[in-house]
């Protein structure tokens, strides 16, 4: 799970939400998202109509609250209550065939799931915790139990429309085409919108990605790549002529210098005030 890379995938959503590229989460023409680790809590914030601000104070809340106080052996736990404190009571019934949570099975057969049924809102956040699932830093064990069974995340599912948090484009450049498989993995990394597709100087590396998947990012990197995500999800709707625009300007990133606050950090730092007092 990373909240860093989520934060990217949730600035696309509230942009393509904002420019009507995608119709409200609970009306007739719908669209339906899938999602895995990070993605899957993006897609169901959105599918129960967390707005920005809230959704934004979550998101800074959580991360103080790592950085803080530490991940091993605590994200998930974490995680729950953030998830039960956040989302409506109703929110498996505003998920329901709506929101696709990628889960894998791992007993008795290593088998690929997607949930989009819940049975209550228990059920729900246990399908996004264990789709979120980092093995020994969500609980201290290898795996979590969702309905009873032992699973591990991993993205199962084929998409019209894919995004990426992490750069694909600089991944298959490292690859070369006379390898064996190049065609399985350009097949795997065609995806419509990650970090590098709109910015060919994105310059965070894998290694920093990963690292953040454990301890989230500054807040200051946060709010960059949500404006990141928005920009990128911007550019995507303007290539597709979904929308109208000017050439964009890709936001620029946070030197060690610079600070930024975004909506809900505010609110969050208040809450966070008020728990440790």
């Amino acid at each position: 799970m990373s909240l860093s890379q989520g934060s990217g995938n949730s600035g696309v959503l509230w942009e393509l939400a904002k420019l009507k590229v995608l119709p409200p989460p609970q009306s007739p023409g719908a669209i339906k998202l899938a999602g895995a680790s990070a993605g899957s809590l993006a897609i169901a914030t959105y599918a129960c109509g967390l707005d920005v601000d809230n959704a934004t104070e979550a998101l800074f809340a959580f991360a103080a609250d790592c950085r803080a106080k530490g991940t091993r052996g605590r994200l998930g736990g974490l995680l729950q209550d953030f998830l039960h404190t956040y989302l409506p009571d109703d929110a498996h019934e505003r998920c329901r065939d709506l929101t696709y949570v990628s889960v894998t099975k791992v007993f008795p057969v290593w088998q690929p799931q997607v949930v989009h049924r819940f049975h209550d809102k228990d059920d729900l956040v246990q399908s996004l915790i264990t789709s979120c699932h980092i093995p020994y830093y969500a609980n201290g064990q290898f795996m979590t139990k969702f309905r009873g069974k032992g699973s591990l995340a991993k993205p199962s599912m084929s998409q019209v429309v894919k995004l990426c948090c992490f750069p694909v484009n600089q991944a298959l450049a490292r690859v070369q085409p006379s390898v064996q498989g190049y065609k399985r993995v350009a097949s795997m990394l065609d995806v419509a919108i990650s970090p590098d597709t709109f910015d060919p100087d994105w310059q965070y590396t894998y290694a920093q990605l990963l690292n953040w998947a454990l301890v989230p990012a500054e807040d200051k990197v946060l709010a960059y790549l949500i404006e990141k995500g928005r920009s990128d999800g911007r550019a995507w709707a303007q290539s597709m002529q979904l929308v109208e625009g000017a050439e964009l300007r890709q936001p620029v990133a946070p030197s060690p210098a610079q600070t930024q606050k975004v909506p809900g950090s505010a609110a969050a730092e208040e809450r966070i005030a008020a728990k440790t007092t």
